[in-house]
């Protein structure tokens, strides 16, 4: 099983520079970023929005495309990836471009990491409306495809409409999809791999999901569908070295017997907290 990290890139964290070359020198296989373009300002934490006192991390963001491009800079081997781009957040044309550049920058490295959001006023600020954000994820994400394939692309559907173009470069980067169990169709529809989100050490449930993914992909004719594990911890401020919050190496050998390909593990952004707790995973996996 490959291990990744993922962290929050910020204007006060450790640079994503930094981040990377710290990982690739671990052994880390993939370093990931995540992608908030805004937290928007409300009165009230209802309808999933961090609104009131949105967490500090979530309004300080990098873009995760240009923080990920630094890092493509100064690493030659660590995959970088998306976790994930708010593709029903971002016009397609301008998205297949960032991506393509970012991938031929970094020698094919690039993992498209997509999901569909759950800040509905952020969502409602870029014009989509959140009953339809998956709608609009999966034409945008057609849309791209199109755009990476032969000259002459174009595409008429209800939220993405362009006449024939060119654009280049045109890669063959894998579509993580991020999204829960309901969605698995989803997966073997659009992507190329799944990417659920645990916020808790797995039961059996997992092994379950999976062992559901591949059938659906056989019932498909697709091959084996790749299982990338998101294991976030919640209470982010809290995370470091001895706080108990951490994974263990029973949790990881837990995935790996679940059918899980990449484990990707959260890392508190600030330096002092994140390093020790970086070095101790890539023990675990050792």
């Amino acid at each position: 099983m490959k291990l990744g990290a993922v962290s929050f890139m910020t204007d006060y964290s450790i640079g994503p520079a930094e981040f990377a070359r710290e990982l690739e020198a671990h052994g880390y296989e993939s370093m990931w970023v995540g992608d908030h373009s805004h937290i928007p300002i409300s009165s009230s934490w209802r309808n999933g929005d961090l609104a009131g006192e949105p967490l500090r991390q979530y309004k300080h963001l990098l873009d995760p495309i240009v923080a990920l491009g630094a890092a493509a800079t100064v690493t030659r081997k660590l995959r970088l990836g998306t976790g994930m781009l708010l593709l029903a957040q971002r016009d397609a044309i301008q998205t297949a471009k960032s991506a393509a550049s970012l991938d031929h920058l970094s020698g094919g490295r690039f993992l498209l990491g997509v999901a569909g959001g759950w800040n509905t006023k952020e969502l409602r600020n870029h014009g989509t409306d959140p009953a339809r954000r998956w709608d609009v994820l999966e034409e945008r994400l057609q849309a791209m495809r199109r755009i990476w394939g032969p000259d002459g692309a174009e595409y008429h559907g209800e939220f993405v409409d362009f006449t024939p173009l060119v654009a280049w470069p045109k890669p063959a980067l894998p579509v993580i999809i991020g999204c829960d169990p309901r969605n698995l169709r989803r997966v073997v529809a659009h992507g190329d791999e799944w990417g659920p989100l645990l916020d808790r050490p797995p039961g059996g449930e997992l092994a379950r999901w999976i062992e559901r993914l591949q059938a659906l992909a056989t019932e498909a004719g697709r091959p084996r569908i790749p299982v990338t594990v998101f294991r976030v911890v919640p209470a982010i401020s809290k995370l470091e070295l001895g706080s108990g919050l951490e994974v263990g190496e029973d949790e990881l050998r837990r995935y790996e017997e679940a059918g899980v390909d990449r484990a990707v593990l959260v890392l508190p952004p600030e330096r002092e907290r994140m390093l020790p707790l970086l070095e101790h995973y890539a023990e675990l996996v050792r």
